[in-house]
């Protein structure tokens, strides 16, 4: 019986994690969205975010507002602006979905699958897969 209560508990822990990295996946989309938008278009406003993503400007509203609570932008305005916690994301963020992207390509996946799974498995991958993903990349693709 105890047994069964420590295999079950075991099991539990997947989706707790699952659970715990769910609110960065948001926190990552709208940084590296907010970095690149500002890189291409010079600025990043509520406006182009919500047009980006394709949400009403209320859900984008809502989620700046989250961002700018937690510290990863700040609003000038109409602009939308990184903090240097932001920009940290962001680039972490880049360098995740860069990582994924080549691995998966580098596997034979389509490019248009790759971009619509890339996003979605991003936020859920570990530090530690990701280290592990590129040492992969860097043996068998020298």
């Amino acid at each position: 019986m105890n047994k069964d209560k420590i295999k079950f508990n075991n099991r539990s822990i997947p989706f707790k994690e699952t659970r715990k990295r769910r609110p960065l996946a948001l926190i990552e989309t709208y940084t590296r969205l907010i970095a690149t938008l500002s890189e291409t278009l010079g600025q990043a406003r509520i406006c182009d975010i919500a047009r980006t993503m394709k949400i009403s400007h209320v859900s984008a509203i809502k989620n700046i507002k989250r961002l700018i609570r937690e510290g990863y932008v700040i609003q000038d305005s109409p602009l939308i602006l990184l903090t240097l916690k932001g920009r940290e994301m962001a680039i972490f963020s880049h360098e995740k979905h860069s990582i994924l992207s080549n691995f998966l390509l580098n596997l034979g996946v389509p490019e248009d699958v790759v971009s619509i799974d890339v996003p979605g498995m991003q936020p859920y991958v570990s530090t530690l897969t990701l280290e592990a993903m590129t040492a992969h990349m860097s043996f068998h693709l020298r």
